[in-house]
């Protein structure tokens, strides 16, 4: 089984039976929660900055966990309630929820498990994700889809894009996780389907700050030339970053 160091470290996608849903919430916890990303971006013509925390009633959307429960539990909000924001941290955290309850909540669960398999085993992908240099998107809603988010947040690995839907927090100058997306490249897919034929953002900085000490630990500078997408990265702080 993994650590949340080593899962952190790996250079390669782990296996489903190495990883569990506490070792998530675990990373979760020491890799994204503590920690604000604030993003200075050129949108068209505009200069905007958005600033970015991971909070712990997020997770369980972010991970589909939620979304196995109402396979068993579509009749009954009170349930469903207990497999998602504060609750479903909670559960998750003291085992009540794991892989095998999600599993055997049902025979639709079962196969609702099926699909989130590749948001459990690429979700270790997100710090790095944060830390992209690619370009964002301005996200527009994809036919037969019903992923809604204002930004997009992608990175390419192990022929995989993995996605972060970012939106603003109603009432507050933060933005909140909304969805966690990964499309896997293959022969007959490019792996675009989310951001092919979306508005661009470019990527001018990103800074890292410890949310608790307001510290900032790390900071981006992307130096981009129009349409190329190929940058210069400086940080003011040494961070080891994964070689993907």
């Amino acid at each position: 089984m993994f650590t949340v160091q080593s899962l952190h470290t790996t250079k390669q996608k782990p296996f489903i039976d190495k990883i569990s849903l506490k070792l998530l919430l675990d990373y979760y916890d020491t890799y994204l929660a503590p920690y604000e990303y604030t993003y200075e971006l050129t949108d068209g013509q505009t200069e905007r900055t958005i600033r970015l925390h991971f909070d712990p009633h997020r997770l369980c959307h972010l991970l589909g966990v939620e979304t196995v429960a109402k396979a068993k539990y579509s009749r009954s909000v009170r349930k469903r309630a207990e497999y998602k924001g504060h609750e479903g941290y909670r559960r998750i955290k003291d085992g009540r929820i794991d892989f095998d309850h999600l599993k055997n909540l049902s025979k639709g669960a079962k196969t609702a498990f099926k699909n989130i398999k590749d948001k459990l085993i690429f979700f270790y992908l997100v710090p790095y994700v944060m830390e992209s240099t690619e370009i964002m998107v301005k996200f527009e809603q994809v036919e037969n889809s019903d992923i809604q988010c204002e930004i997009l947040i992608f990175d390419f690995h192990h022929n995989t894009i993995v996605h972060v839907g970012i939106e603003k927090e109603n009432q507050t100058d933060y933005y909140f996780p909304r969805t966690f997306l990964v499309e896997r490249i293959t022969d007959t897919k490019n792996g675009k389907k989310f951001i092919q034929g979306q508005d661009k953002i470019y990527v001018n900085t990103i800074t890292k700050t410890n949310r608790s000490s307001g510290k900032v630990l790390q900071t981006i500078v992307v130096k981009q030339r129009e349409e190329d997408t190929q940058t210069e990265i400086e940080t003011s702080a040494s961070s080891e970053k994964k070689n993907k």
